[in-house]
């Protein structure tokens, strides 16, 4: 019995002993597989480190030509460089070559394999065991967007309501571009969208959620990815929710339009419809003939539009799946294009005309608004009498005014640059630093103010236009424009010139020229490119066939209501003959006189359109979805 507890005690020791040596062995095991992990851990680093390494060269090297998701689509898929599709030219877009673990047994499995895998053209593949597939890349998005099929999309990291969705995407817009919520346009989007990072459980538009669901109401809808076993649904599928429900929201815009993705389109297209590239952007002429648009009488002065223009080359675009515009008339866009235009055919533009009758009451109204000046200056004599042309058009051989009832195709224009006014050239010698203003109508003008000089009013025009200004005697369309000029206008006049009050409250003002005793008389006024009686956008509406007195000629001012309602103080505001428009400081007025009566010579102010510029801001854009 004394020996049981020491047998106990014994066997209790050994079991002690032998839990320690077995703790030693196992602490050497851990340690052993500590140092295993840790050298595999190490390993692993260095395999991460190195393949960020990589892909940090690989962005490097190609970086510059495609963006950031197509180098991660092409170095991811085992691709080992970009190329030019066409060899030293950047301009036909970029490709990569990958090879995909997928067998296929034709070339129609092959593209099929292909395309269900790469957001992007399909441009070669190769059958096989696996499957070669080459894409193109012609179009690029923002770093923080992923482009699929030539959209670009991001995924908030906020949540947020099926409302503040809408306007999180709005507000984000950048360059000209306005993201949406991505429209969910097919169950394909969800292998592309799963190459995405960041995505647990989404905002997106669906045209028609009862093509998913029995009960779907509405277009909006939660895309479920990483976040599908909290909401107990398949991953990377959709689900209706509460619109006050918050979710990510998945941002699209279209990337906008490149020369590349242009001369793409205008390859595959091309046997069907006459696609031409050009230098800013590609020309498509519609297949059917057309009318500029005569709208009803006011005051029995004709009115046309060119609207309906709009409408037509957007369905033209609609059909190759690009967005397109019609032509627009000016001079740069003429001179790009011409040489793809043909002898026997005339091409009209959304330029139009209607009571004007020279070349510069032509308007050019964008359908973003802008206005633009299709002609420079009338001055050097090419003033012919275009009463009955309505319409505008191109031919190879130059640009024309059209009668209103010519039918011809219209010249519809995807661009890559759009123009923007830029600055005011500096002018002559004779004038103050140019004004520039931009108008309501987007079109920026500049002002050339002669303070120190005077002229007749041939003398005036001729000067505009000399001195490489190429612009015309000017004028405004609206105060704030007028108010501009009035700041800068301070007529100067040479030593001894006279003045003489004859018992006025306003001194009459002489201009000595050489001669003291045959002075001119000038009393501050500065002609203006206007004129009486009224010849362009003269009605006045609600007062039967009455008509404004003046208009302003030559594309220098649209706003006829604006002169013809101004102050007309010191000087009677009729139409009586041929008259003149111009400005009388002092007054602060608009008057309109006789060549010669009282006024011979006068101040004057030149005006002219700026000069357009390309702007890295696109139009176009590829129609997707």
């Amino acid at each position: 019995s004394l020996t049981i507890p020491i047998e106990s005690g014994t066997i209790g020791y050994c079991q002690i002993a032998e839990t320690k040596v077995s703790l030693k062995a196992s602490e050497k095991r851990l340690r052993k597989h500590l140092m295993l992990l840790i050298a595999l851990f190490a390993f692993l680093l260095v395999l991460v480190t190195s393949d960020k390494s990589e892909f940090q060269q690989f962005t490097e090297t190609h970086g510059k030509k495609v963006d950031r998701s197509a180098l991660a689509t092409c170095y991811s898929l085992g691709g080992s460089t970009i190329e030019e599709v066409s060899h030293n030219n950047e301009e036909r877009g970029h490709k990569c070559q990958v090879t995909l673990q997928t067998p296929s047994t034709d070339e129609i499995q092959a593209k099929d394999v292909c395309e269900s895998r790469i957001p992007y053209y399909i441009i070669g593949t190769e059958k096989g065991e696996s499957t070669s597939c080459t894409f193109q890349i012609n179009v690029g998005c923002d770093t923080s967007y992923w482009q699929i099929n030539r959209k670009c999309y991001k995924v908030s990291n906020s949540r947020m309501t099926w409302k503040k969705a809408q306007e999180y995407c709005k507000e984000n817009g950048f360059s000209g571009l306005q993201p949406k919520v991505a429209e969910y346009y097919s169950t394909a989007l969800s292998n592309y969208l799963n190459d995405m990072q960041g995505i647990s459980s989404a905002w997106v538009h669906v045209p028609e959620l009862k093509d998913y669901f029995v009960n779907g109401e509405g277009n909006a809808a939660v895309y479920v990815q990483d976040g599908a076993f909290k909401y107990d649904t398949r991953k990377n599928s959709i689900m209706m929710d509460h619109l006050n429900a918050t979710h990510q929201v998945l941002c699209e815009y279209t990337a906008p339009m490149t020369k590349a993705e242009m001369f793409y389109i205008s390859e595959v297209y091309s046997e069907i419809y006459p696609i031409n590239v050009y230098q800013d952007g590609a020309v498509i002429p519609s297949a059917d003939f057309t009318t500029i648009e005569q709208k009803e009488l006011v005051n029995n002065i004709e009115q046309f539009t060119t609207t309906g223009f709009n409408d037509r080359c957007l369905a033209i675009g609609r059909i190759i799946n690009v967005e397109s515009f019609p032509m627009t008339a000016i001079e740069e866009e003429f001179n790009a294009v011409k040489d793809y235009l043909t002898e026997e055919r005339f091409y009209l533009t959304n330029a139009y005309k209607n009571d004007g009758k020279k070349r510069n009451d032509y308007r050019q109204l964008n359908e973003d608004g802008t206005s633009y000046q299709i002609f420079k200056s009338d001055a050097a004599g090419n003033d012919k009498d275009y009463s009955k042309a309505h319409s505008f058009s191109f031919h190879k051989s130059g640009r024309f005014p059209t009668m209103a009832a010519m039918r011809a195709p219209i010249l519809c224009a995807l661009h890559s640059f759009n123009w923007k006014f830029g600055e005011c050239p500096t002018g002559p010698a004779w004038s103050e630093p140019p004004v520039r203003h931009v108008r309501e109508d987007k079109r920026a003008f500049c002002h050339y103010i002669s303070n120190r000089m005077v002229a007749t009013y041939d003398e005036a025009r001729r000067r505009c236009e000399a001195d490489g200004l190429g612009a015309s005697l000017s004028g405004f369309d609206d105060e704030e424009e007028f108010k501009k000029i009035k700041r800068i206008v301070k007529p100067l006049y040479p030593p001894d010139s006279a003045t003489n009050n004859k018992g006025g409250y306003l001194p009459m003002h002489y201009y000595n020229m050489g001669d003291k005793n045959n002075q001119p008389r000038i009393d501050n006024h500065y002609w203006l490119g206007g004129i009486s009686p009224c010849t362009t956008d003269c009605a006045i509406p609600g007062q039967g066939n009455k008509r404004q007195v003046a208009s302003w000629e030559e594309g220098v001012g649209i706003n006829t209501h604006f002169l013809n309602t101004y102050s007309h103080e010191g000087h009677p505001w009729e139409a009586k003959g041929q008259k003149y428009v111009s400005f009388r400081s002092d007054k602060v007025a608009f008057h309109v006189h006789p060549l010669n009566d009282p006024y011979t010579y006068m101040f004057f102010i030149c005006g002219k359109t700026a000069p357009l510029v390309r702007t890295k801001k696109n139009e176009g854009g590829v129609i997707t979805g």
